[in-house]
């Protein structure tokens, strides 16, 4: 959870997420007085147009609300190519998150691991100085 909020605080994606949205609402409205002269037109309600716009944007494209004027599918391009590639940058940069995470729990734990070489080297060096020092003794005896 810790990562999640860590994530949701980066202003770089917290943009994404907006654009996206952004991007999503403004061309679904959009679509429904640009089709809704077309008796064939099958997106007629804001919902329809920003139910259109999210699934197109995310590659799903279920195909159960399509435009159907060349001015609408014109939108529908843009809105793909645009789409993908916003919704792409955010899957990157989540990705690009979680790959931070681990590897911040690797360096952490390396440095760990080297903190305890040190402590036991120190012990050892510690306990050869006092064999050396106790073995000069009997050697003069």
């Amino acid at each position: 959870m810790k990562n999640v909020w860590r994530l949701l605080h980066q202003h770089r994606f917290r943009v994404l997420v907006v654009l996206f949205v952004f991007l999503a609402v403004d061309l679904g409205l959009l679509m429904v007085p640009i089709e809704g002269g077309d008796p064939r037109a099958n997106i007629r309600s804001i919902g329809d147009g920003v139910w259109w716009a999210v699934t197109t944007m995310t590659g799903v494209g279920f195909g159960d609300v399509y435009p159907v004027t060349t001015l609408g599918r014109v939108a529908g391009m843009v809105l793909e190519i645009l789409g993908v590639l916003v919704f792409g940058l955010i899957v990157g940069h989540i990705a690009v998150a979680l790959f931070r995470v681990q590897d911040d729990f690797n360096w952490r734990r390396m440095f760990e691991r080297l903190d305890e070489m040190e402590k036991r080297l120190e012990r050892i060096e510690k306990m050869a100085g006092y064999q050396v020092k106790n073995g000069n003794k009997d050697e003069s005896k």
